[in-house]
């Protein structure tokens, strides 16, 4: 479980990279409840992506966040 933030933040460094924004896992079709959300559902979509969070939550209630930008 302790790799699982760093395995994030590869990936969130990715979506920067590649410009690609990867779909909500387990998410299949919007509703009332994410009606004005813009979720990404299906297949990834293509976007220019300027920032990216990483938010990573560890027991004993440690919380790391990191900020990725395009150069």
């Amino acid at each position: 479980m302790g790799a699982a933030g760093a395995i994030e933040a590869a990936l969130t460094v990715l979506t920067v990279v590649r410009g690609t924004v990867p779909p909500t896992a387990g998410f299949t079709a919007p509703d009332a409840a994410t009606a004005g959300i813009d979720l990404v559902h299906g297949a990834a979509r293509p976007q220019h992506v300027r920032l990216a969070l990483s938010h990573s939550l560890g027991f004993g209630g440690h919380n790391t966040v990191l900020a990725f930008t395009a150069v």
